[in-house]
């Protein structure tokens, strides 16, 4: 599942229209298209916003490998403190 569809399925599952999100997150509508279309996708802070608008975790809205860099990062910055 990308980033868009996991947008777009959060979005439906709060029982929201594109327009109510996007002006929830103080956004373009074509821009919340183009999230969930993954024509673009969205910066991380925004993943953030997007997480908090639809009240769900900001990890279901990432993608595998978006989350595997982070525990990799994570991984290496604690390695590191040893």
């Amino acid at each position: 599942m990308t980033v868009g569809d996991k947008i777009k399925a959060a979005r439906k599952e709060a029982g929201m229209t594109q327009a109510e999100l996007a002006k929830l997150l103080g956004i373009a509508g074509p821009t919340l298209a183009q999230w969930e279309t993954n024509v673009r996708n969205p910066k991380l802070r925004t993943l953030a916003q997007l997480a908090a608008g639809l009240n769900c975790s900001i990890f279901y809205l990432m993608d595998d490998e978006d989350i595997q860099a982070i525990m990799d990062g994570l991984r290496i910055m604690f390695e590191s403190r040893r």
